[in-house]
């Protein structure tokens, strides 16, 4: 599996995510039906999310913190966060419930946030991998 030494904007873009994932997480697996009545999204929807976001965020910190790290686990994050906007829009336009004005703010912020967080993720990897072939001399990553 080829490696890349992550650039200081890939570091600190996996350090954002996991920022933003953090407390969003946390409200969702510890006030589920709260946010639930706010927003209309199913309490099972919000757990469920919010416990894979806890394992995901932590394994942003992981990443943030290496010095190597997997270019193909770089490219799923950056893949992941575009389907989780799309799967946000999805939710608002054609889910299975009708979301409040809330419910829709949540799921258009989550949109945004993620599509950002992707794009500054996939630039910090353009740098890491033009770093590595600087570095090397060739194109041939680690």
């Amino acid at each position: 599996m080829k490696t890349i030494q992550p650039s200081p904007l890939l570091k600190w873009s996996l350090l954002a995510d996991a920022i933003a994932c953090a407390p969003l997480a946390l409200l969702q697996v510890t006030v589920p039906d709260w946010l639930a009545r706010q927003t209309a999204i199913p309490a099972s929807l919000l757990t469920g999310s919010g416990a894979f976001l806890l394992l995901y965020t932590a394994l942003l910190l992981i990443l943030a913190s290496r010095p190597v790290v997997w270019k193909s686990l770089i490219d799923l994050i950056i893949v992941g966060n575009l389907g989780w906007a799309i799967a946000c829009m999805g939710l608002l336009v054609a889910g299975p419930f009708a979301a409040t004005t809330l419910g829709g703010a949540y799921l258009v912020l989550q949109t945004l946030a993620v599509v950002a967080l992707a794009v500054l993720e996939w630039r910090g990897l353009a740098a890491s991998i033009a770093s590595t072939r600087s570095r090397d001399g060739h194109a041939r990553l680690a």
